[in-house]
């Protein structure tokens, strides 16, 4: 299809590769050295994520700032079965571990940690999802010293080098989310991305420079002890260019491991199915001992008694070479009772999308198998009101010919869809090998919730908007403030009133003001949204004083005649 990575051919089930696409294979003496620069000196709200296709699994070096621990991002740290972060914590170095999370040997897999001085603040992620998070002791002191990628400490023990293969390493100024971290994981991004402040893609392809693409300056790398070209290697594949994919383009690559619970919430998930689709269970064991066929190996199942715990759904990493040509894949098995494995995938997007599935089925071991198996490419369950069956059908018994799946699905958010394997009679050799992707075209935020203005409508008073609700992850916002001579007229902007919030002036003084919201992400920017019209606009009240003049009042004076003196 246009917009994804193409389905893996059932024999030959190994990544597949994007042209002009390369990494760098460190091989435990070589690393790359990048000098210091302000942008690289962390200290809270970062991120550092990249690829590493795991080819050792002791204190696997992916990043360090020296020249003592500004951080130093392990996988595998010192025998703990995960991730880790040393640094010094509020004045006091210390590692933080990950939860136990199994980091697969010899297949790509997506490693982050993000970190906020809060409460359950710092955070390690694998392959998008979050595997545990922890309260840090304080904000990270951050130091001048070189970073290096792929080694230990630069300014002490120089150790604990890489042995693996290593691509698209980058630093943020943020602590990314979990629907930020998935948005942007599997695809190249521009190096002008907002956040992005070091992004090494590892795409030179034979030399000793490792170019940052962003516009941070002078932090290209360079590949110290460097062994020769013949250690640039295909890199990890990723979503064509204007798509997103569920990881890898392919299921198999983005295998969620316990042994924590499935959640409902993740992007893939693993089901017992009723045989009508009617009902689905979350496949609740976690086994890192696989089956009686194919033993050793990690699955999810319901822990019944019988020997192969059916159904289950098996991440084969060791693959026997007279069944899978040697290379990893995704083995699915029904039960003897009704009840079909279902891998599925669940929108968390936020928004409606229209998806486009790939998949591939083909039995394992056709020569074992007598009745062959039913299957079936669905969106949501029996009985559900938008339960849709997209294609379904058999494979018959003994073939060797791969069905092939390949459908354009609408999902709303939240909906799931789901591929089921079934018996088709006895479920003995029903192992089924299958692929599946799932890629979808990126699209600009879309508003849910249009934005509100708040304040006192009057002259000189101060208003100020929500942003709304947008799905989409927004990463920005910009606003323009407008006025009308009627609630319902015509609105003209507001000459630089471009803030979030806006002071009234005399010349909306009988008006009405409405203010639009234009929200981007990382593939555009969105339709502009109109709040709501405030009440009319209303002047300064008019204070009237009054001065009363008071009158004095007349007085007359009366003055008596002297009395007469009369003599006799």
């Amino acid at each position: 299809m246009c917009c994804g990575l193409p389905v893996v051919g059932l024999s030959s089930l190994a990544p597949v590769l994007a042209t002009g696409n390369s990494a760098f294979n460190f091989n435990g003496s070589a690393y790359v050295e990048v000098p210091d620069t302000p942008e690289l000196r962390l200290s809270d709200n970062f991120t550092i994520e990249a690829w590493v296709y795991l080819q050792d699994g002791t204190n696997e070096t992916i990043i360090d700032k020296g020249p003592t621990y500004s951080y130093l991002f392990h996988i595998y740290p010192n025998g703990q079965p995960g991730l880790g972060l040393y640094a010094n914590y509020g004045g006091s170095h210390n590692w933080v571990y990950s939860s136990a999370v199994t980091v697969p040997i010899n297949q790509w897999s997506h490693v982050a940690v993000t970190f906020t001085n809060a409460a359950n603040g710092l955070k390690f992620w694998v392959n998008g999802n979050l595997v545990s998070q922890h309260t840090p002791a304080g904000a990270l002191t951050s130091y001048t010293g070189a970073v290096n990628i792929g080694r230990q400490e630069p300014g002490g023990c120089n150790c604990n080098l890489l042995q693996s293969r290593l691509d698209e390493v980058r630093i943020w100024n943020s602590a990314r989310s979990q629907a930020e971290i998935q948005s942007t994981m599997t695809a190249e991004i521009p190096g002008s991305t907002p956040g992005l402040v070091a992004y090494w893609d590892f795409n030179n392809g034979s030399g000793t420079s490792v170019i940052n693409r962003t516009s941070t300056t002078g932090i290209d790398g360079t590949i110290i002890n460097y062994p020769g070209d013949s250690h640039w290697v295909s890199g990890v594949p990723r979503a064509a260019s204007g798509s997103t994919s569920d990881g890898l383009g392919t299921h198999l690559n983005n295998f969620v491991y316990g042994p924590s619970a499935q959640s409902a919430s993740s992007i893939w998930q693993y089901f017992e199915t009723a045989n009508d689709l009617s009902t689905a269970t979350l496949l609740g064991n976690w086994k890192v001992s696989g089956n009686e066929i194919v033993p050793h190996q990690n699955q999810w199942d319901n822990n019944r008694a019988n020997q192969g715990n059916y159904p289950f759904v098996q991440y084969v990493h060791s693959p026997p070479v007279s069944s899978f040509d040697g290379n990893p894949a995704m083995l699915i098995h029904p039960d003897d009772a009704g009840r079909r494995a279902s891998v599925a995938w669940k929108n968390t997007t936020g928004s409606t999308r229209s998806v486009d599935v790939e998949a591939t089925l083909k039995l394992a071991y056709p020569g074992n198998n007598t009745d062959g198996i039913t299957y079936s490419l669905h969106r949501g369950l029996l009985n559900t009101p938008r339960y849709l069956s997209v294609q379904s059908g058999t494979i018959t018994a003994g073939s060797t010919t791969a069905v092939i799946i390949d459908e354009a699905v609408e999902l709303q958010s939240g909906e799931l869809v789901y591929l089921s394997v079934g018996t088709n009679g006895q479920y003995f050799w029903d192992h089924t090998i299958a692929a599946m992707s799932v890629n979808y075209t990126p699209v600009p935020p879309s508003n849910s919730v249009a934005p509100v203005i708040s304040g006192t409508t009057r002259n000189g008073e101060l208003l100020t908007t929500t942003n709304g609700s947008w799905t989409g992850s927004p990463t920005s916002y910009a606003y323009q403030w407008k006025r009308a001579s009627t609630t319902g007229g015509t609105y003209s902007n507001i000459s630089l009133a471009t803030s979030r919030s806006y002071e009234l002036t005399d010349a909306d003084v009988g008006k009405y003001i409405k203010v639009s919201v234009i929200a981007s992400n990382n593939v555009g920017p969105s339709a502009a949204e109109l709040s709501d019209a405030t009440s009319q606009i209303s002047d300064v009240p008019v204070v009237v004083t009054t001065t009363t003049t008071v009158k004095p009042a007349s007085v007359t004076t009366t003055t008596a005649a002297p009395a007469l003196s009369i003599v006799i």
